[in-house]
């Protein structure tokens, strides 16, 4: 489903919904809080993102979804991929050392 804006929907204390992600969520984590706690990895990347999206946009909920892709779709990606490139030459490096070292 393709939203235009973040979604405000009520409560629902069986399950998680855009309310959660709008407000904090109330339900009983199942993973510890220092990952999914509002003062834990998923709060701090919701006020970063939040920030970010305020710096990109006046509008709220524009900035952070622009703030999203270019988070997740864009540089989570890209750091993703650079990292692989430096792990390939590294053990290329690693290989080319070897076989210098194995030469007598």
């Amino acid at each position: 489903m393709l939203h235009r804006s973040i979604p405000h929907e009520r409560f629902e204390p069986t399950v998680c919904t855009w309310h959660c992600h709008n407000h904090g969520c109330r339900h009983r984590p199942r993973l510890p809080s220092f990952l999914t706690g509002d003062r834990g990895a998923f709060g701090l990347t919701i006020a970063t993102l939040g920030a970010l999206g305020r710096r990109l946009s006046a509008h709220p909920g524009r900035g952070y979804g622009l703030a999203n892709l270019a988070v997740f779709c864009v540089g989570w990606p890209l750091v993703t991929l650079a990292l692989w490139r430096k792990a390939l030459s590294l053990g290329e490096e690693a290989r080319a050392l070897e076989a210098r070292l194995r030469r007598p």
